[in-house]
């Protein structure tokens, strides 16, 4: 089985409000949210790891599936722009983009992954679109991250990186790291699983 993982990046919102906003959707599903001190990921830790200018990336427990949702929750509630992000299988990483609650742009590198017979148009749906998040993600400019918003050839035999300054190639889920960093947002793990940020027990159905 491959990776599966998903996480909010928040732009204009301190660490504080997430943690008020994540208390306030736990309260409303009847689940508890409370700081936690662990060295280790549990099945219900959630991450958060807060970068300069109020950017802050929130990785959720490995078992919670309502990334969408909370993630247009917390643009609603904090009157803010936030992504979804989504890693699915080790296969593609993807994105949906909110601005105050509202789907702005979306991206998935292989929109057609789980339905080869989807239209066309459906397909462009999901191109994202680098204007729209430089609009509302403040020092984003489009020519830094356009460039990731390609369909996937996995039949190529070399994948090439979008920018040379990157880590990780087209056809690997985890240029989502090199996408969130042109943003301005921490991963808050390295890949040995050690924890950068602060960590709480986030209950999930």
């Amino acid at each position: 089985m491959g990776l599966f993982l998903s996480g909010s990046g928040v732009c204009g919102a301190s660490v504080a409000d997430i943690e008020k906003a994540l208390n306030s959707y736990q309260s409303k599903k009847q689940r508890e949210f409370c700081p936690a001190q662990v060295s280790e990921v549990q099945s219900n830790t959630l991450i958060i790891s807060e970068s300069p200018e109020k950017r802050v990336f929130v990785l959720y427990p490995s078992e919670f599936f309502e990334w969408d949702e909370l993630s247009q929750y917390l643009s609603l509630e904090l009157n803010c722009a936030t992504f979804s992000f989504h890693v699915h299988d080790g296969d593609l990483w993807m994105f949906v983009f909110f601005v105050n609650g509202e789907e702005m742009t979306r991206f998935n590198p292989i929109p057609n992954y789980w339905d080869d017979g989807i239209s066309e148009e459906e397909m462009d749906s999901w191109r994202g679109d680098s204007a729209i998040i430089s609009r509302y993600w403040p020092g984003v400019d489009p020519e830094s991250i356009d460039r990731y918003f390609v369909r996937w050839n996995l039949d190529a035999p070399n994948q090439e990186r979008a920018y040379p300054e990157d880590e990780f190639s087209y056809g690997c889920d985890w240029q989502m790291c090199d996408f969130i960093k042109k943003l301005g947002l921490t991963y808050p793990m390295d890949d040995k699983g050690n924890i950068s940020g602060k960590t709480y027990h986030f209950q999930v159905e």
